[in-house]
């Protein structure tokens, strides 16, 4: 039975190789949905000001991410699989408005919580949670079965992502270095190989479940 589940690929060179590959045939659309992506759930920074509109902005951003951040995600990872999906995705999240919102707050309460304590708790929790928010469009779970899954998927797997994940994020900061333009490019790239690392993990998670 051993033989026949999936040993997702998880090395650094290869998701970012087939995250390239994709990004050269959509490079457009998918620096588009980056900028609106980022625009939409940015610094909140750009938000700062006194008054009573930039309270409701910043309640209003914290309200969108959740069901933004889902439908970002969700159109980087039907690119990685080879679909062709409209930037009308990006907001398809608002159709799982509950479930997107409820993951996102406790994903981000979790982490931020894990950073306050010692820093390494919170990035253990954003290692082990990493699937999450594609799973608010990837699959019909609850809000706490949506989380609970996104632990297995990452189960035994989590060193290996953690360098993933510090990949990519030492590409976003040699984009800053960039005069800034290059995060552009590089996020953009950000989101199709971690739409790649979640598309190995589910096929390996899939695999297991049929098998056993």
């Amino acid at each position: 039975m051993d033989e026949q589940l999936y040993e997702p690929d998880l090395e650094v060179r290869s998701l970012f190789s087939r995250a390239w590959t994709v990004f050269r045939a959509h490079l457009g659309s998918t620096i588009a949905v980056f900028l609106i992506y980022s625009l939409l759930t940015g610094s909140p920074s750009f938000w700062d000001g006194d008054g009573w509109f930039f309270g409701f902005a910043d309640l209003l951003q914290l309200a969108i991410a959740g069901p933004i951040t889902a439908g970002t995600y969700m159109f980087a990872l039907r690119l990685a699989r080879g679909e062709a999906p409209d930037l009308g995705e990006i907001f398809r999240g608002f159709q799982v408005f509950g479930r997107a919102f409820g993951v996102f707050v406790l994903y981000t309460v979790m982490v931020v919580v894990g950073l306050v304590l010692l820093i390494i708790p919170g990035i253990y929790i954003a290692v082990a949670f990493m699937p999450a928010m594609y799973l608010v469009l990837d699959d019909d779970l609850g809000v706490i079965d949506t989380l609970q899954k996104a632990w297995a998927m990452t189960d035994g797997r989590r060193g290996r992502i953690f360098i993933v994940l510090m990949a990519i994020a030492g590409l976003n900061l040699l984009g800053l270095v960039a005069f800034l333009i290059g995060v552009i490019f590089t996020g953009a790239l950000s989101l199709l190989v971690g739409a790649s690392l979640y598309d190995e993990l589910a096929h390996a998670h899939r695999n297991e479940t049929e098998a056993f």
